[in-house]
């Protein structure tokens, strides 16, 4: 029912998936909270607390899977139809081992090399994901900070946002400058 709905809408932007997620679980399921990252005045302690937030958080998170999900099993498709033909595979086919173990330590890893680089790719944009789903879902976040900073216009937290994610990237080496 939820492809159904997003295939009418031909959604080109994580917003509309967000939205069209909220919308589905607000009127036709209305289990999960459709904003916010705990429940006001709830008076939950320990493991509620945590308990709750998941909760909270299961519908941004679901959006951001949805929106990669489809790319990332089609690349796997493809690069396993891929590997499938190569002579490698019809080698340790013609040793006797088993179909399973064929497809999952020889087929399968080297099938992931382009997911893997294809994940690398995607981070960049899945920040703006996030940006987008904190704002659909008013989850308080630096992707909600970002946004309220480009509406108001608030060029010096916007340079500080920016120039802080510049710093302290992974895997960055400071060469002292």
């Amino acid at each position: 029912m939820i492809l159904h709905v997003i295939q009418q809408l031909k959604c080109k932007s994580d917003r509309c998936i967000d939205k069209t997620v909220n919308d589905i679980n607000a009127y036709h399921l209305a289990i999960f909270p459709l904003g916010g990252i705990y429940t006001p005045a709830s008076g939950f302690e320990g493991f509620a607390v945590v308990k709750d937030v998941a909760w909270h958080m299961f519908l941004p998170a679901f959006s951001i899977i949805l929106w990669y999900i489809g790319e990332y099993v089609l690349l796997t498709r493809s690069s396993m139809m891929d590997v499938l033909g190569q002579d490698y595979i019809a080698t340790a086919r013609a040793k006797g081992i088993k179909e399973s173990r064929v497809l999952k330590n020889h087929a399968l890893r080297n099938a992931l090399l382009p997911v893997v680089t294809l994940t690398g790719i995607n981070i960049g944009f899945a920040v703006a994901g996030v940006i987008e789903a904190e704002t659909v879902f008013s989850w308080p976040g630096a992707g909600r900070l970002v946004y309220d900073a480009v509406v108001k216009r608030d060029y010096p937290l916007l340079q500080g946002v920016f120039f802080h994610s510049h710093q302290h990237q992974p895997g960055k080496q400071d060469d002292g400058f």
